[in-house]
């Protein structure tokens, strides 16, 4: 399939059209959806291109995403046609290599930001001029790729210099980072704070770009730089916690993923003790108080997670009352039927989650909680795998078929919540005890 990408354009786009509409039709004659994919054109890569380089890295489909740092993909067309339109000649000298693709975006940042400023003064026209871009925030993104390209080649001349990916900040590293703001801002001011959005980019954690920020505005704590331009990277990095929070709620119509509430947590946590690491939050601020609603409603979410998880475990692996002889009561494993998949899968999940979740159960203030709960689950799992071991002891050739996924489930859900020394003394009890019933049976 490899030769297939290797058609020109044309070539390709019939042959595409062709090979979909048999697809579409139910042919399958040939692996239509194979070619169609090998055929699929490339998505183009947004850091090569002449108008949306400088801005790529900030480039998104999430709606959602904060108007400071982000630039809608949507936003990319309607500015595409504006910069043709308004410095069409600079364009195609761009395109045609007739100028430096670095230093030539500089020279048409300030033709389009001429042309922009005037059109977005100019009362009459405004609205007008503001619709040929989707709306406000597709003008507001526009001005933003605009000041990028202002910014060069400075921009792309000091980024270049830095690494893609910064997994922590020295001070060798911070006088680099320093270094590219000062030459930046000197060439566009207005790219000051899009150039910390670009930086964050790169780092391993969003928070780390607070200890860049604090140095360049000499402020020191959550007051006064929240008084700063730098602000609204405050604002953001609380709203990215919030959502990471949010992430956290508990909904019975959906599957438990426990990677995603990890990773939840992990947001969480790495933000909220960023922030007050470099900034020391002061609990009576604007940012104090979001941080304790935030913290708040993380362990609200966390302890409702932690508390289902014994229940959970009861709907997956149920218990019948039987009578022993002596006509004494007793619990049972209910292996009448197979396990429902949607309620073991919740169950084992939940145990996950629950393990899992103990590095981050005291920054999130669910700590006793996760404790309780733990213990409680692990005690229903015991008394479940001892009364089934207990069964398996009983069983013959027949009902040994029937517990057969009894006993996976209850060895996947004890390697969940209990992890592996557990889960293989349970696998030693339930296969010695599958022994001896057949010795019996024998």
């Amino acid at each position: 399939m490899a030769f297939l990408g290797t058609l020109p354009a044309d070539m390709a786009g019939k042959l595409y059209e062709a090979c979909d509409a048999a697809r579409q039709n139910g042919d399958d004659s040939l692996p239509f959806d194979l070619i169609c994919d090998a055929l699929q054109p490339a998505e183009p890569d947004l850091s090569e291109h002449i108008l949306f380089g400088p801005a790529a890295p900030l480039v998104t489909e999430d709606a959602g995403a904060p108007a400071a740092g982000a630039i809608l993909k949507s936003s990319l067309e309607p500015f595409e046609a504006f910069a043709r339109s308004a410095a069409g000649a600079i364009v195609s000298d761009l395109e045609s290599g007739a100028r430096s693709r670095i230093a030539g975006r500089g020279v048409l940042g300030a033709a389009l930001v001429e042309v922009f400023d005037a059109k977005m003064e100019d009362q009459e026209g405004r609205n007008a001029f503001i619709k040929t871009f989707g709306g406000e925030r597709g003008a507001a993104d526009a001005r933003k790729m605009i000041t990028l390209l202002c910014a060069e080649p400075e921009l792309s001349e000091n980024l270049y210099d830095l690494p893609d990916y910064i997994k922590d900040i020295d001070d060798d590293m911070l006088a680099a980072l320093r270094a590219c703001h000062e030459a930046v801002v000197a060439k566009e001011p207005r790219a000051e704070l899009l150039l910390m959005f670009l930086l964050m980019e790169r780092l391993d954690q969003h928070w780390m770009i607070l200890r860049v920020a604090k140095v360049i505005s000499n402020k020191q704590d959550d007051l006064l730089f929240s008084r700063t331009e730098f602000s609204v990277i405050g604002e953001m990095l609380l709203d990215e916690a919030a959502e990471a929070v949010r992430r956290l709620q508990l909904d019975s119509r959906t599957a438990v993923e426990p990677d995603k509430v990890i990773g939840a947590l992990d947001g969480f946590a790495a933000i909220t003790q960023g922030m007050t690491r470099e900034l020391g939050i002061r609990k009576d601020g604007e940012w104090g108080k979001r941080l304790h609603k935030i913290r708040h409603d993380a362990a609200s979410n966390m302890e409702d997670m932690c508390r289902e998880t014994p229940d959970a475990i009861d709907k997956a692996l149920p218990l019948r009352r039987v009578k022993l002889d002596g006509n004494i009561p007793a619990n049972r494993p209910d292996t009448s039927r197979k396990p429902k998949p949607e309620i073991a899968e919740r169950a084992v999940a939940l145990c996950d989650v629950l393990r899992r979740c103990r590095s981050h159960a005291n920054a999130a203030a669910f700590a006793s909680a996760r404790v309780r709960m733990f213990e409680e689950a692990e005690k229903r799992l015991d008394d479940y795998s001892a009364s089934l071991i207990d069964v398996i002891h009983e069983a013959g050739a027949e009902e040994m078929q029937n517990l057969k996924p009894w006993i996976a489930l209850t060895g996947r859900a004890i390697l969940a919540l209990s992890g592996e020394d557990s889960h293989a003394v349970f696998q030693r009890r339930a296969s010695a005890a599958a022994g001896k019933s057949s010795q019996d049976a024998a």
